[in-house]
């Protein structure tokens, strides 16, 4: 199977960091832009599509199987290989 990163400019991502803040209980506030006091990260905003494929259900070898540093640019392919070599399954994909 062949791949192609066809993502185009950046991204609509939205990260802050997060403030040192807690509740009563101790647990970290939630970052939640300009909700919890967290600083938007302008570096994110500059980010391009880069993604990862993931096969659910395959028997599939590990360099296949979309590993979180096994992504791909935009503009770049990738070609995987998944064998035909398993019993009937319910199989599906996605990108990160």
């Amino acid at each position: 199977m062949r791949w192609r990163n066809e993502l185009d400019g950046t991204l609509p991502v939205a990260v802050t960091t997060a403030p040192v803040a807690a509740d009563a209980s101790g647990v970290p506030a939630q970052c939640v832009p300009g909700l919890s006091g967290g600083r938007p990260d302008p570096n994110a905003a500059a980010l391009s599509g880069y993604t990862v494929v993931h096969l659910h259900g395959g028997l599939v070898p590990a360099s296949y199987d979309g590993w979180t540093e096994n992504l791909f640019a935009p503009g770049q392919d990738a070609v995987f290989h998944y064998p035909m070599d398993q019993r009937a399954a319910l199989l599906w994909y996605h990108d990160h």
